[in-house]
């Protein structure tokens, strides 16, 4: 799914002046509805009773139960295995570690904070999200873990990251061809273009999902490649605001999960 919609009409100007007999307008909200929110997964925000979406009690990540491996809804607190790590870290070392919680369990493939992270096979954690752009296998589907990333292919050297110059982690290709026909050049990890409002394109190749994630095929494509019909700077910026607007916030992963932590509630379908 993309978060191309259109933005919802406005009123015109004159009906903000108060006049007899007119209900007074309504002030606009700064804030975020708590219930309103799309998986960190599948970047959906359809749910039902039997796939919630579940908000962790610690860093508030929000994740379809399928999508992250959640076999039960927990009658009390919800951890992610992020915050769990990390939970688990706090209660072996020195009060030290309280100031570095940010950062003890981050993704292998890119340097975004955004996203339901879980181990890999070797020791490394990885985004469910950057995992299954990378097509790098699920090998247990009940509990979406552990991933293997290590067949996961290198970069050439000296290529960087087109939206945060970063080399590290797995770099994508723009799917766009230039006028001379050659590839185009542009790099990214996808999920710095997602946020960066690019466009995607998602393809089932084979519904059996043997090895999941094969069976999916990915385009992403540069600003400049972008199909014409999702082309043009007012639709790019109105997918970056929509697409930031779910976007963790850094300062909930600081501090050891689920201590002085606002919880919030489980998403279902209206």
């Amino acid at each position: 799914n993309d978060f191309n919609v259109h933005a919802p009409e406005e009123v015109p100007a004159s009906w903000a002046i108060q006049v007899d007999g007119r209900p007074a307008p309504t002030a606009p909200e700064d804030t975020v509805d708590p219930e309103d929110a799309v998986c960190m997964v599948c970047f959906d925000g359809n749910s039902c009773d039997a796939n919630q979406i579940l908000f962790c009690d610690g860093c508030n990540a929000s994740l379809h139960q399928t999508c992250y491996g959640i076999t039960e809804v927990p009658e009390g607190d919800f951890f992610c295995d992020r915050c769990q790590a990390v939970q688990w870290f706090a209660s072996e070392c020195d009060d030290w570690y309280y100031h570095f919680c940010k950062d003890a369990v981050s993704c292998a493939l890119c340097p975004l904070y955004h996203g339901g992270l879980k181990p890999t096979t070797d020791g490394r954690w990885v985004h469910l999200c950057c995992a299954i752009w990378s097509h790098s296998p699920v090998k247990n589907l009940d509990e979406m873990m552990p991933v293997d990333i290590t067949a996961v292919e290198k970069a050439p050297i000296g290529s960087t990251c087109l939206y945060c110059q970063q080399s590290s982690g797995y770099l994508m290709s723009c799917c766009g061809k230039e006028e001379d026909g050659q590839v185009c050049k542009a790099m990214f990890h996808p999920l710095c273009a997602w946020f960066k409002g690019n466009y995607l394109e998602t393809t089932i190749t084979d519904p059996a999902f043997k090895n999941y994630p094969e069976g999916l095929h990915f385009r992403f494509t540069c600003g400049k490649h972008c199909p014409s019909e999702h082309a043009g700077e007012d639709l790019r910026n109105l997918q970056v605001k929509l697409r930031t607007k779910y976007k963790i916030l850094e300062e909930d992963l600081e501090g050891i999960p689920g201590k002085n932590k606002k919880k919030r509630k489980n998403k279902k379908k209206k």
